[in-house]
């Protein structure tokens, strides 16, 4: 009896290469799954402009214009794929979204202003809380389960087109 070893060997080769091809598109619809879980937690609290905000530290910013809704983009950076806000998108220039989602100093903007009860409020802050929207919605898609079934089910594909 005598074993083809160049058939094993090949067949060894297409499941790695459709493996690999399967694990990248997996990450695109992980991606897509928290970009789509991000935008929903950025709507759930509005307010309008030159109105203090409802969102607590700790708690996704609360919408104005939903311009930092619209900018959670899913795109690919030498090799990786990555969900998160573009300055194209959302025309911030600057650091924005980072400084909702980790804190920091306020350096663009001074003095927070809004209008309550027919006076106008200011406050002089140099450090915001953090307001995160892109780590609870990543940890929402994996604690649900949601992304590794994804990775399971392209994986398996995979698997199975080889072993039929």
């Amino acid at each position: 009896m005598s074993v083809d070893d160049g058939a094993w060997e090949r067949a060894l080769d297409e499941m790695l290469g459709l493996v690999t091809v399967a694990a990248h598109d997996a990450s695109v619809e992980g991606a897509r799954a928290i970009k789509h879980e991000t935008q929903g937690l950025l709507v759930q609290l509005q307010h309008a402009p030159h109105t203090k905000t409802p969102s607590l530290p700790g708690m996704p910013p609360a919408m104005i214009s939903g311009r930092l809704a619209a900018s959670i983009e899913v795109g690919e950076y030498d090799g990786d794929v990555a969900v998160g806000p573009t300055s194209e998108a959302s025309s911030y220039n600057g650091p924005y979204p980072r400084i909702q989602e980790l804190g920091g100093p306020s350096t663009g903007h001074p003095h927070m202003h809004w209008f309550q009860d027919g006076r106008w409020y200011t406050r002089n802050f140099r450090e915001l809380l953090p307001r995160p929207f892109l780590e609870p919605a990543t940890r929402a898609v994996i604690d649900s389960g949601e992304l590794h079934q994804i990775y399971y089910d392209h994986w398996l594909r995979a698997i199975t087109a080889v072993t039929r």
